[in-house]
């Protein structure tokens, strides 16, 4: 083919490619955009600027919400913050309400029949000031979509009903029902009470330390956990006119929490952010005195949730490593008479194996699976002496638990932790690393052997061993499926 026909005919694909892209595909797309600009009955509006917005709730009440330096806010019937999400929605919802259909007002009919008359529910809306009226009527006999009205114009425009539904909202459905708002992350310091108690802490170097009623590491998932329930602690009513018995919940608070941010990077004094837990109301209830002083109140279950005990706040893991790391597992046994019995365990890739008895490949995975996240749910002591260690069960250990990681000789130590005496309340521990003296929960006795007794009747490969080829029989170890 002649190379200038080639160039010719490249040249004309090019092009018609280009007319395809950018009419039909990117055309299209403007299109589209255009015609639902064009659908909009507030066309020139974004949620953005919509800066106050007021409506007669469902409850009857006159509302005005605005939007300032706090955030949303009722201003009107009262001064409360806002939900965020349910006011957003409603500015994203006007400023993308479109038509779906219009009616001119020289062809309306009477506006009963839309229910568009005189005293029809209204959304006066705009920046500072109410600029925009947006009248809702009654739903379209046919299709999901509402009759509404604008700036009080003749023409009667229908539109999709989930958008107007988001003013349908009690005044309670408005305000915020977080107890307390706050950055998790920039909590920087935390004090809390309890009667008979109280513990403050500290972040330092992005670890939680306490620092009275004594100076210890702190337990990372308890501050975690607690902070996470107070940013997730939501109001069930709120008590705008107290009565006497709420006065005297709070006589006596059941928890208060005190909780400090980092300075603004601008310089000013720290966030504090504040809650009090008062005694139990009627129904299950207990009062709840959140941010600015508004009262609350939230089922009682929920102060459960929230640590009343130092020791919860104290470091309490024995043991943290990775299960999987784990390649053999040493189980010492002193009983009251006799030699203690050891117990090793090896992994491979049939499974766990051990001598001189036989452990369950499950039970040694399970073993170490649980020592290898051991925690404590309660401190019993700073420390003891030989005789208390004695009395207790750890001096000797009735158990030692040893997991380590992979080689011979030099395999590290992943974990170890020594038990003594159990009962319904616990089992008494000791970690190698520090002189606390801690409880395990009884629960733990399904998946730890706490004497050589429940080694030997919980434990132990049940399998009937097979018979052995004479040169097989001397074969050190049990290998249990």
């Amino acid at each position: 083919m002649n190379p200038r026909t080639t160039l010719w005919l490249f040249l004309a694909t090019a092009a018609l490619g280009a007319f395809v892209w950018f009419y039909q595909v990117e055309g299209a797309s403007r299109r589209q955009e255009a015609e639902e600009q064009q659908k909009r009955l507030f066309p020139e509006l974004v949620s953005e600027d919509v800066q106050a917005i007021a409506f007669t709730t469902t409850d009857g009440r006159e509302v005005r919400l605005a939007f300032g330096d706090r955030g949303w806010r009722l201003v009107e019937p009262l001064d409360f913050a806002a939900d965020e999400t349910a006011v957003t929605g409603m500015a994203s919802a006007l400023a993308q309400l479109a038509s779906e259909g219009r009616i001119p007002g020289e062809d309306a009919q009477a506006p009963e029949v839309y229910g568009l008359a005189e005293g029809a529910r209204a959304v006066r809306f705009g920046g500072a000031e109410l600029e925009h009226v947006l009248q809702v009527g009654k739903n379209t006999p046919v299709g999901s979509n509402t009759y509404v009205r604008v700036d009080e114009r003749p023409d009667v425009y229908t539109v999709a009903t989930h958008r107007v539904t988001s003013f349908e909202k009690s005044l309670d459905e408005l305000r915020e029902k977080r107890v307390l708002r706050f950055d998790r992350a920039a909590v920087q310091s935390l004090k809390a009470s309890w009667p008979g108690g109280s513990v403050a802490l500290e972040k330092i170097d992005d670890a939680w330390q306490l620092t009275a009623p004594l100076e210890a590491p702190a337990d990372e998932r308890t501050v975690d956990d607690l902070l996470a329930d107070l940013s997730f602690l939501r109001a069930e009513s709120f008590l705008d006119e107290p009565d006497p018995a709420v006065a005297a919940a709070f006589a006596e608070p059941a928890f208060e929490v005190r909780l400090r941010g980092a300075p603004p990077e601008e310089g000013g004094e720290a966030p504090v952010w504040e809650l009090s837990i008062g005694g139990p109301l009627a129904g299950a209830q207990r009062a709840v005195r959140g941010a600015g002083g508004a009262l609350y109140t939230i089922p009682t279950e929920r102060l459960d949730d929230l640590p009343r005990k130092l020791a919860l706040y104290r470091y309490r893991t024995l043991a943290d490593f990775v299960a999987s790391d784990a390649q053999r597992l040493e189980l010492i046994f002193h009983a009251e008479e006799g030699e203690p019995v050891r117990i090793e365990a090896s992994r491979s890739d049939a499974g766990w194996t051990s001598e001189p008895e036989p452990i369950a490949s499950g039970k040694a995975a399970r073993v170490v699976a649980e020592l290898a996240r051991l925690r404590a749910s309660d401190i019993l002591a700073e420390s003891l002496g030989p005789e208390e260690l004695a009395g207790v069960g750890l001096s000797p250990p009735r158990v030692v638990l040893r997991a380590f990681g992979e080689g011979a000789d030099d395999a590290p130590l992943l974990g170890e932790v020594a038990l003594g005496n159990f009962d319904a309340d616990g089992i008494v521990a000791e970690s190698p690393d520090s002189d606390v003296i801690y409880r395990l929960d009884y629960e733990l006795a399904e998946h730890l052997p706490v004497s050589l007794d429940a080694f030997r009747n919980r434990f132990l490969s049940q399998a009937e061993p097979e018979a052995a080829a004479p040169e097989a029989a001397e074969t050190p170890g049990v290998v249990v499926e």
